[in-house]
């Protein structure tokens, strides 16, 4: 973003999608962004994988919306050719009800 400071405007952004991935996402970085982009072009999209996988295995598109709605990282969905299954600490499948507060 800061990158894109400099350039004061001058260019309109030719980007498709920015796709983040890696560390937990804290939306609400994302309020300057939305500020002068909205949350349609370029999409933001929030990827996750655990790191033994090293790929990603759900993804979230993100809107404005979200930064007042939810705190901490939105992990999303599965990617449609991928499983996904959400453990509590006891290693025991959490039900479906209650996935929708991560994602």
């Amino acid at each position: 973003m800061h990158a894109e400071q400099l350039w004061q405007g001058a260019l309109a952004l030719q980007l498709r999608l920015v796709i983040f991935g890696g560390e937990a996402l804290e939306l609400q970085s994302l309020q300057p962004w939305f500020d002068r982009h909205g949350d349609k072009q370029p999409q933001l999209v929030n990827m996750y994988g655990i790191t033994e996988t090293t790929v990603h295995v759900t993804y979230r598109p993100l809107t404005s919306a979200d930064l007042t709605e939810f705190r901490g990282s939105l992990i999303g969905e599965p990617i449609p050719d991928m499983g996904l299954y959400v453990l509590d600490q006891h290693l025991q499948l959490v039900p479906s009800a209650f996935r929708v507060n991560c994602m």
